[in-house]
This record gives C-alpha cells, sequence and structure tokens, in this order.
C-alpha cells in the first residue's frame, strides 16, 4: 500500500496545488444493492484489495491505522426513507472515509459530488456491487448509477473542475461490479 513514490516524484509534483490539500487523503466506497448471498464476502476482500492498490504517502497518512480507527470511532447513520441504506463515515486530520451502502441514486450523486469537489488532493472512490450486463450500471436500491451519471457529476459547474484541476487531483475510481 505504501508508496515510497513521493521521494521518487519530482519537487514540480510535490508543490501544492491551489484548490487542494497535498496532506488530506479521502475515500468513498459504495456498495451498491445486493441480491446474491454471500456476496458480501467477496466485496470486502475486492475493497481491501482496491485500497491496498491505492499509491498512498505513508509519511503523510499511515492507511492502516487510519482504517483502524475507522473500525472503532466511526459515525453510522441509518436512512428512514430509504430500506437498507447505511452510511458510515469517520474524519481525522489525514483522512476522510465514507462508507455508503444500499444508497439510492440521489444519495450516491450527493457522495460523489462531495468527494470530488472535496479540498483532498488524493481521492480514491470504490464502486462495488452488481451491475447489468449490457451497460455496466452498477444496480442501487432505487435505480442505477452509470458512467454518464459520473461524468454529468465531473462537468458540474458547481464542482468547478476543468481538465487542469483534475490532472492536479489524484483521484482514483475502482469498479467491482457484478454481472446479473
Amino acid at each position: 500500500m505504501a508508496s515510497g513514490l513521493a521521494a521518487a516524484k519530482g519537487a514540480e509534483d510535490l508543490t501544492a496545488h491551489p484548490g487542494f490539500s497535498n496532506d488530506k487523503y479521502s475515500i468513498l466506497m459504495v456498495v451498491g444493492a445486493l441480491y446474491r448471498p454471500r456476496m458480501l464476502d467477496f466485496i470486502v476482500v475486492e475493497i481491501e484489495r482496491g485500497i491496498r492498490a491505492w499509491d498512498v504517502d505513508l509519511t503523510v497518512c499511515n492507511l492502516d491505522e487510519q482504517l483502524k480507527l475507522f473500525v472503532h470511532k466511526h459515525s453510522s447513520c441509518q436512512s428512514k426513507d430509504v430500506k437498507g441504506q447505511r452510511t458510515f463515515q469517520f474524519s481525522s486530520d489525514v483522512v476522510d472515509i465514507s462508507v455508503v451502502v444500499n444508497p439510492s441514486e440521489g444519495v450516491l450523486h450527493s457522495e460523489v459530488h462531495g468527494l470530488i469537489s472535496g479540498v483532498s488532493r488524493h481521492k480514491l472512490l470504490v464502486l462495488t456491487g452488481q451491475s447489468l450486463e449490457e451497460t455496466g450500471d452498477l444496480v442501487l436500491h432505487t435505480g442505477q448509477f452509470t458512467p454518464n451519471d459520473f461524468t454529468r457529476i465531473l462537468s458540474d459547474e458547481e464542482v468547478g473542475l476543468n481538465g487542469f484541476e483534475l490532472l492536479c487531483s489524484d483521484l482514483m475510481v475502482i469498479l467491482y461490479l457484478l454481472f446479473q
């Protein structure tokens, strides 16, 4: 999970970029609707693999330690409107972690929008769950999350990301989709 890459990067990559914090990491993990038994065990393994693939500068963020803190100190919220929707959140000086299980379309759009528009330069988005075989859309409690939805969020004026800002931000998107 560690990189050592920070030492190898040129000084131009280590300089601060306006609007982003080099010392902050953000993770959004989304588990879509699950209709198959035992799928959760597989998804947990894949989420861990995805997190461990993330290039984290250990001089700034000890991700193992932060994940342990998440397990013990996260807040939890269950939706009254969407059956089975749960949100787990944790924030420290170096990392913000959100896990959303069985979200509605609106909640997922809001969470992805928040991740993309946040000040963290280093962002990890993990989308997991069942998907539609024909389109690859992530199946949600209500509807689907499509590649077009993601594109719309990136081009949203409120997000305000242009090509330069996307290059300055370190966004990693991991998809683990199981076809129905």
